[in-house]
């Protein structure tokens, strides 16, 4: 019996796949350098390196699909990501960001099923650990950035 895969095993499997059809989509900056000072992977090759990384050193991922017209995602750059404690906690993922509006962003949305914006997805090396569906608030941002970095730790309580 083949052993199943675990989630993070999957998206980067899905990512790797998508990176031909990557290759020609731009990535969205947006102008407040604050939201910037998070460290996020955006290019196809990056984010491949970037997972495979991870997945070696057991670092977990924050993935944050959003499109920038959209009232809820610019609050959440805005507000959430541009926080200091945010953006401290932020250092120990590796966070990839993901245009929506891209051909590859809405595929790689249909196949981890997200179907709103802005969506932040969690995952360690075991699985998917969380997810945050629309804005939420920095105190609540940093509850579910703590929750995925120490899931492994509070599913064995």
């Amino acid at each position: 019996m083949k052993p199943i895969p675990c989630m993070f095993a999957i998206t980067l499997a899905l990512l790797g796949a998508l990176l031909p059809s990557l290759a020609g989509a731009q990535s969205v900056q947006t102008a407040q350098s604050r939201v910037d000072a998070i460290a996020w992977h955006t290019q196809p090759q990056d984010i491949l390196q970037a997972l495979q990384q991870a997945e070696m050193d057991g670092t977990p991922v924050m993935i944050y699909f959003y499109a920038g017209e959209t009232p809820d995602c610019q609050q959440m750059e805005e507000n959430t990501f541009s926080d200091d404690d945010v953006q401290l906690l932020s250092e120990q993922f590796v966070c990839i960001r993901v245009d929506a509006g891209s051909a590859p962003g809405q595929r790689l949305m249909a196949q981890l099923g997200i179907s709103g914006l802005p969506c932040v997805q969690f995952f360690n090396q075991n699985r998917k650990v969380n997810a945050v569906n629309g804005y939420e608030a920095p105190e609540a941002f940093i509850w579910d950035m703590r929750k995925a970095l120490y899931s492994d730790l509070t599913a064995t309580l």
